[in-house]
């Protein structure tokens, strides 16, 4: 779903929400109906306004399905860019006043080890700018809500609590307030949960990965690549054998494995992602060559499928109403049927490109292990 859908799903979605809930339920303004749905769409409810009428009852019965799954999925999408904006906006403020924060990206796994990178970090300020966010968004809502309600800073920050993870208890809320501040505090308090989630999210992540680093979960022991190299040695067929083709256990093997003894990925997840892979493979190989490597055979055998998907869908009625009415879209790259002749002219000026960006990047890196800082409190992270 696009961009342009997605907004307008969105607004779709509310105007019949607002529309539908006003119908049924005598009194309801305009405000107070954008409010419900938020308070729905964000699972608060705080119980202030609910549907009284079987026609709403029903109605509410599909539509907050669609709110949770659709709606706040698309939300969420676009709040965690807005999230990472700021995140990124404040690990440069923070290295304008000497809390540099060390990007591990830019450390090459050839020169720097788990226990190499561990030492480059500063877990407690990576937990802090993770949750700074949400202390903004939190400390706004509570001296805010306190102003509004002359309520006790002690009561303010209870409610804040109590919305943030979703609980509604409904003993405090919105009710009472004007129009205009009632659609901001509904607005506000979904951005609110959905940054809170989020913030959760990327701490446990940040904890994963520092017991990764460590090696307290997940990493395979000798006894596990012992197992994993001897079922290589089973799969192996008659013709490796013959040849003595030596077995081991390669990377991706290795990630696989650590990725299911940590619970890091869902099981049924990563065999889809292996079943895509291996019809992907497949793409120009005859039968004796399935489950290789994806090469630029591959490539471009898939890249044909594509063209000849587009050209079937763009001759057909629906496809011909799409094409008027989409935006314009960037032309699609052209593909010899021939191999030879879309290797050299599409496939080798990418790989030239590719080559050059390796050597640019080497020479980058080759002094980073003369640069490597000897303590983690002058380089953060």
């Amino acid at each position: 779903m696009g961009a342009l859908r997605e907004i307008a799903f969105l607004v779709a979605f509310f105007a019949v929400g607002i529309e539908v809930m006003r119908h049924f339920e005598d009194g309801w303004s305009t405000a107070d109906a954008f409010y419900f749905i938020c308070m729905t769409v964000s699972t608060v409810g705080y119980g202030d306004y609910y549907p009284t009428k079987s026609g709403a009852q029903w109605f509410i019965a599909f539509y907050a399905v669609i709110g949770v799954f659709g709606v706040f999925g698309i939300v969420v999408k676009y709040m965690s860019e807005v999230q990472d904006f700021f995140t990124n906006l404040e690990a440069r403020m923070l290295a304008c006043v000497g809390f540099k924060l060390v990007d591990t990206a830019k450390l090459p796994i050839e020169q720097y080890s788990p226990a190499d990178v561990n030492a480059q970090l500063s877990y407690w300020r990576r937990h802090l700018l993770a949750l700074s966010p949400v202390f903004v968004l939190f400390a706004i809502f509570v001296v805010s809500y306190s102003y509004m309600s002359a309520l006790s800073f002690g009561q303010s920050f209870y409610f804040g609590v109590v919305t943030a993870t979703t609980i509604g208890y409904g003993d405090y809320n919105f009710e009472n307030r004007k129009p205009a501040l009632k659609g901001v505090a509904a607005a506000y308090v979904v951005f609110f949960v959905i940054v809170f989630a989020n913030c959760i999210g990327e701490v446990l992540a940040i904890r994963q990965r520092q017991k990764l680093r460590n090696g307290t979960i997940a990493v395979p022991n000798i006894d596990d690549l012992e197992q994993m190299l001897l079922e290589k040695i089973e799969k192996q067929s008659p013709s490796d054998i013959e040849a003595k083709r030596e077995v081991g256990v390669d990377e991706a093997d290795y990630v696989v494995r650590t990725l299911l003894q940590g619970g890091l990925v869902d099981p049924q997840l990563l065999l889809a992602i292996r079943r895509s892979y291996y019809w992907a493979a497949r793409a120009e190989a005859d039968e004796a060559c399935r489950n290789a490597r994806i090469t630029d055979r591959d490539i471009h055998g898939l890249r044909l499928r594509e063209a000849s998907k587009r050209a079937k869908a763009a001759s057909g009625v629906l496809g011909r109403v799409r094409s008027a009415t989409a935006p314009v879209q960037p032309a699609a790259e052209p593909v010899d049927v021939d191999f030879a002749i879309w290797r050299a002219h599409a496939w080798e000026p990418k790989v030239q490109k590719a080559r050059a960006a390796g050597v640019k990047a080497r020479l980058l890196t080759a002094d980073l292990p003369e640069r490597k800082l000897t303590s983690s409190a002058s380089a953060g992270g």
